[in-house]
């Protein structure tokens, strides 16, 4: 039977394993639009390199792993993996890899043999889909190590003698520069130009028109329960739903009340980490006030921004909440 929004008991019953009540969804952003632009390419060309740099919480997370998904669909023949470097910086990246992958290692299995597995397995599966381009996304590199970059040169290196080409994607906090100047000073000028040579300033919700866009998905794109025609906005609000309400059209509303949290922290670019936290926030407390003339008032947004703490996180990195 097709999913009834208004059928409060069991959508009480959904809603513990919604994507926003879980935070395992994936909004396509014009963020998300536009890195796909700078790196598409990239990958046509089997360049080998590139990185998006910005401040915590602007996305990037969010975006590398919606960018697996856009790569896979125009390049069915490209092989794409995403890891997130060791923060704790206790795993290289060989071993990191080897582990997302789903490679079995001993316990003590030294580096030589993790990355001949690792070889060998993205040989095979490039061979299954008669490709020769391996793409390797990674979140946080600026917690790569000289070690970490050097492994990755021998698997480019590796790969390439055997006809297959390694493009690298990374996405960094801004403490990459450090990194960066540390090697260029220590003479690691291969490392650099191969891996480092191409930044680009990531670019998070900076206008409401970004907001707009991202908010339709929720009244449009994005849907719950799975196969059903039931979008998240229709879930929780569905007589307002029915009655015409989107919730893109409180863009503007939003996105103001956000900026007010934020200050001047980075130049008024909202963090999209708690911008998303408070949707969820927002949405899950709107279904209890559901119905046909419902409006999403500025004292409903203000109190899911607070729940998100986007005004302390911005206080944190040196904004001045207003």
């Amino acid at each position: 039977m097709p999913f009834d929004p208004n059928n409060s008991a069991l959508r009480e019953q959904l809603l513990p394993d919604h994507p926003l009540v879980k935070k395992s969804f994936i909004a396509f952003t014009p963020s998300i639009e536009w890195a796909y632009q700078q790196i598409r390419d990239l990958i046509w060309l089997s360049a080998p390199s590139m990185y998006f740099n910005s401040v915590p919480r602007m996305g990037k997370t969010h975006c590398a792993k919606a960018l697996v998904d856009v790569i896979r669909s125009e390049f069915p023949d490209r092989y794409v993996v995403l890891v997130s470097a060791d923060v704790a910086g206790s795993e290289g990246v060989m071993k990191t890899i080897a582990g997302r992958i789903g490679l079995f290692m001993k316990a003590r299995e030294n580096l030589v043999s993790i990355r001949e597995k690792v070889l060998t397995h993205i040989s095979c599966e490039l061979s299954s889909i008669n490709g020769s381009h391996f793409v390797l996304i990674v979140d946080e590199m600026q917690c790569l190590k000289i070690q970490d970059y050097q492994q990755l040169q021998v698997l480019q290196n590796r790969l390439s003698i055997d006809g297959i080409n390694m493009t690298n994607v990374g996405f960094a906090q801004t403490d990459i520069n450090s990194v960066r100047s540390s090697l260029i000073l220590g003479e690691n000028t291969a490392v650099v130009a191969r891996f480092l040579s191409g930044r680009v300033d990531f670019q998070g919700c900076q206008n409401s028109s970004w907001l707009t866009e991202t908010l339709r998905g929720f009244d449009e794109d994005l849907i719950y329960p799975p196969h059903s025609e039931c979008s998240y906005t229709n879930f929780f609000l569905p007589q307002a739903f029915s009655n015409g309400f989107r919730l893109n059209n409180s863009a503007d509303l939003i996105y103001t009340r956000a900026k007010n949290c934020i200050g001047t922290f980075a130049k008024s670019e909202i963090p999209t980490a708690h911008l998303f936290a408070a949707l969820g926030y927002m949405m899950i407390a709107a279904r209890s006030q559901d119905t046909c003339d419902f409006e999403l008032t500025e004292k409903m947004v203000d109190a899911a921004l607070a729940k998100s703490g986007m005004a302390s996180f911005a206080k944190l990195m040196g904004g001045q909440h207003e």
